[in-house]
């Protein structure tokens, strides 16, 4: 019954029957709880009540309900089959979100349980990653990607996984544009991720680097290279299909949030005079929909545009402490080290700047490739191929 009532969700998803459709999946899971099956309880969590509530663009109600679907797994005591899926779509919303540490504690747990070596799994090791990246622990990010890749054979289908924007992270984080942009725009040529909307401001990001280099160094035929590579990137993400159920599994909000990322980038890239206009557009977009993480990027580069702009001296220190006070938040070492050198530029005191923000640094992180979190990692069985449901994936189980 629980199956019928989650299939018929999936339906009205399609026909636009959100309401319907929430309170069949609400139904799947009670139903599912009381027959105490693990494996459902996760589905009707995952593939029933969070896409619908995403599709109603209800996040922290979504959070909610991933979170209890994880209470109730741990309460029942049953077989936990679909738990490491659940724990890495709760991980991934309390990352985007600037929750670090609840995102932190949720992979320790999960990494630290047997896992069937599928879809959730490999999801866990991404989001590892993306969290070790941003915060400045690139070896460790890299072990992470690695073990990932390491699930998933050369036939497997994995679109519904965000392989490509972990690989594009990593590359950025370790002095690697070049490597960054080609692997984006390889993801973007192929369509090999199902979510793909921050690949074109990555790609663009990684240009907007090299493009700064080689001018730097006023090394006229590179920024000729390369200008014409953002133009192979624009004619890239111009051929695109529009967003659409089976090709973009994210809100229209995030969507324009990672749009308008990627015409502020396009405009660093191009030196054009309206850069500021376009990282403030980018900053309100990506707050409007918690995505901390770009919030915080493009607060620094609009800090940034301001720094270089004569005309703007008043605002930089308010953008330089915000910029600043967001990256203690979220432990964002990397760019921790970036302020540093911005405020030096604009004469501010990083120090009068920490003082100023109510914000604190997150301890330590937890070192989660401990032989506790990875002793069942190396069961590295071959991911079957997933049916798609409308907005998502089935979870992954070993053949």
């Amino acid at each position: 019954m629980s199956e019928a009532l989650i299939s018929r969700a999936q339906a009205r998803v399609e026909t636009g029957s959100l309401d319907d459709a929430l309170a069949d999946v609400r139904s799947a899971y009670e139903l599912a709880v009381e027959a105490r099956d693990g494996e459902l309880v996760s589905n009707a969590a995952t593939w029933g009540e969070s896409n619908v509530l995403d599709d109603l663009g209800r996040t922290h109600e979504e959070l909610r309900a991933l979170h209890r679907g994880l209470d109730d797994l741990r309460q029942l005591g049953v077989p936990r089959r679909g738990h490491a899926w659940l724990a890495a779509l709760a991980a991934g919303h309390h990352l985007e979100h600037g929750d670090a540490r609840e995102c932190r504690d949720l992979l320790r747990e999960a990494l630290g349980s047997p896992t069937d070596g599928g879809l959730g799994s490999i999801q866990l090791r991404l989001t590892a990653a993306l969290l070790a990246v941003r915060q400045g622990r690139t070896d460790e990010a890299v072990d992470h990607l690695t073990r990932a890749e390491k699930l998933v054979t050369a036939n497997d289908t994995y679109r519904g996984l965000n392989f490509g924007i972990t690989r594009v992270e990593v590359a950025l984080a370790g002095r690697d544009p070049r490597g960054a942009y080609h692997v984006a725009l390889g993801v973007l040529r192929g369509i090999l991720d199902h979510r793909w909307e921050r690949l074109p401001f990555l790609a663009a990001r990684a240009t907007g680097d090299l493009l700064q280099h080689a001018r730097d160094r006023s090394n006229n035929r590179q920024v000729r290279h390369w200008l014409d590579a953002l133009d192979d990137l624009e004619r890239a993400r111009s051929a695109l299909p529009a967003p659409s159920d089976d090709f973009a599994n994210a809100s229209p909000g995030t969507m324009a949030a990672a749009f308008a990322l990627y015409d502020a980038e396009l405009a660093r890239c191009r030196g054009d005079a309206q850069t500021a206009y376009a990282w403030r557009r980018a900053v309100d977009l990506c707050a409007s929909v918690s995505q901390r993480w770009d919030e915080a990027y493009a607060r620094w580069r609009l800090a940034e545009a301001l720094v270089a702009d004569p005309a703007s001296k008043g605002r930089v220190r308010r953008r330089v402490t915000t910029s600043a006070g967001a990256r203690v938040e979220l432990g964002a070492e990397p760019w921790l080290r970036e302020i540093d050198a911005l405020a030096a530029m604009a004469r501010i005191r990083l120090d009068d700047v920490r003082a100023e923000t109510p914000m604190r640094r997150l301890p330590a992180p937890i070192d989660l490739l401990t032989p506790r979190n990875t002793r069942y990692s190396h069961t590295c069985g071959r991911v079957e191929r997933m049916r798609r449901s409308p907005r998502s994936w089935s979870s992954a189980t070993r053949p």
